[in-house]
């Protein structure tokens, strides 16, 4: 199963170039700011965010996620990221 956790429409391309069917947007995963007292010195001169509402894996499951949430969380192996856009 794959499911969109982006806001935009997503269209999957599978490796002998058929298409998946428009994947919808199915819920946004979120960023909520760190509170400042959390955050070690040096970094509080930044703007900190963490990630939430991104379903913990199950095995089967692939969610489609932004660039940044896959580089916050680059321990899981079922977040993927569009390779390439095409604009309609």
């Amino acid at each position: 199963m794959i499911i969109n956790l982006t806001t935009h429409l997503v269209t999957v391309i599978k490796p002998d170039g058929t298409l998946v069917p428009l994947v919808d947007p199915f819920c946004k995963v979120g960023h909520a700011p760190i509170d400042e007292a959390e955050a070690p010195g040096p970094t509080r001169r930044f703007v900190l965010w963490q990630i939430v509402d991104l379903p913990e894996p199950d095995g089967e499951t692939r969610y489609i996620v932004s660039p940044e949430v896959r580089a916050v969380c680059s321990d899981r192996n079922d977040l993927v990221v569009p390779s390439c856009f095409v604009w309609e």
